[in-house]
């Protein structure tokens, strides 16, 4: 009947960096597929990156039962509709794991890890009833945590976040709480600010005073030597600028705001502004997209973009393959066997060197 929570409620430690998907709200268990069924777990960012960690690989461990028809079970997994790995299962009744590397674009504030299972139906023309077979997600299910560089995008500051955040708001929030305090909610909840672990300020300032130790997340107030991206002009006008070229100008604004990922001297942290004369009345939970920049409206986010690399070409960099996987390209498969013939030729080429000095 009473619950009186103390300094703070974590989940425990993972000493190698693994998280089973039981505890994040995956149940385990068996579903009937007849030709195709999900099955997800749906997590914060925060409640596995509270120790400065992100989920850099998934496994997901099924079994599944053989069926009627001879072509084998698929099973996809995705993270944030994202696919991101895949495999044809044996259907033998045993263990078996699909692995996947989660890429950094995947990650967002909210994740939805998702397996998608698909069966072949049994053709009309052995003139029996399709019927559907077992397939179970079992408890060894996982992702992995690492250590990485955290971008300035949401899902950077969801990691940060979750370490400590400082929430700082204007004086007149406090004024009007009825029509701000769902405001704070939907974007403190949409950024992955852990109540537990979040300081709250009020500002009367010109400039907030941004505690130095930790991530912001800032209402209404204006920042010191910030670097937003989407400004009001005092004439109205909504500018997105990248570098030195405007990518949008409006006017005539209304039920808009801004979300941005900005710098304030060495600090990272996020600024929400409204934008025209009213702020938007949010009709359901925000979820952020990837980027570092957000318009939003009273359903949410109307667009998400990078305004740092607006053509996604940063991007297509990150994703390319690097080191050894580089060399796993098909283009230069061909330089694997030229080098052993190389070597074998230096080598033989060495003995009967050495053969005719003897």
């Amino acid at each position: 009947r009473q619950l009186t929570v103390g300094e703070e409620a974590n989940m425990p430690l993972s000493e190698d960096g693994r998280v089973a998907l039981t505890r994040l709200g995956g149940k385990p268990g068996s579903v009937d597929v007849l030709a195709k069924t999900d099955w997800s777990a749906s997590f914060p960012l925060g409640s596995v990156a509270y120790d400065g960690r992100v989920p850099v690989s998934a496994a997901v461990d099924v079994s599944a039962a053989p069926g009627a028809s001879g072509t084998p079970p698929i099973a996809s997994l995705f993270l944030n509709d994202y696919q991101i790995g895949a495999s044809q299962l044996d259907a033998d009744g045993q263990k078996e794991r699909i692995e996947a590397r989660i890429p950094r674009y995947a990650l967002a504030s909210q994740n939805v890890l998702r397996v998608s299972f698909q069966r072949q139906p049994v053709s009309d023309l052995c003139r029996e009833t399709p019927q559907a077979f077992p397939v179970a997600v079992l408890p060894s299910s996982h992702i992995t945590l690492d250590n990485v560089a955290l971008d300035s995008d949401f899902s950077g500051m969801a990691a940060r976040f979750a370490a400590g955040a400082q929430v700082v708001v204007p004086q007149s929030y406090l004024d009007r709480p009825a029509s701000s305090l769902p405001q704070v909610i939907r974007i403190a909840s949409a950024s992955g600010v852990s109540p537990l672990r979040a300081h709250f300020s009020v500002s009367s300032d010109a400039k907030a005073a941004l505690s130095p130790d930790a991530a912001f997340l800032a209402f209404e107030v204006p920042v010191k030597d910030s670097t937003e991206s989407v400004q009001v002009s005092d004439d109205g006008h909504l500018l997105i600028n990248q570098k030195a070229q405007t990518l949008l100008d409006l006017k005539t604004l209304n039920h808009l705001a801004a979300l941005q990922v900005v710098d304030s001297g060495s600090q990272h942290g996020m600024i929400y502004r409204t934008l025209g004369g009213q702020a938007p009345n949010f009709a359901r939970p925000v979820l952020l997209e990837r980027g570092n920049v957000t318009v939003l409206g009273d359903e949410g986010p109307l667009t998400t973009f990078d305004a740092k690399d607006p053509t996604g070409s940063r991007m297509i960099d990150d994703q390319e393959p690097k080191g050894l996987d580089a060399w796993r390209k098909p283009s230069l498969l061909w330089l694997i066997p030229a080098g052993v013939i190389a070597f074998l030729v230096l080598l033989l080429a060495g003995r009967r060197a050495r053969r005719n000095r003897q």
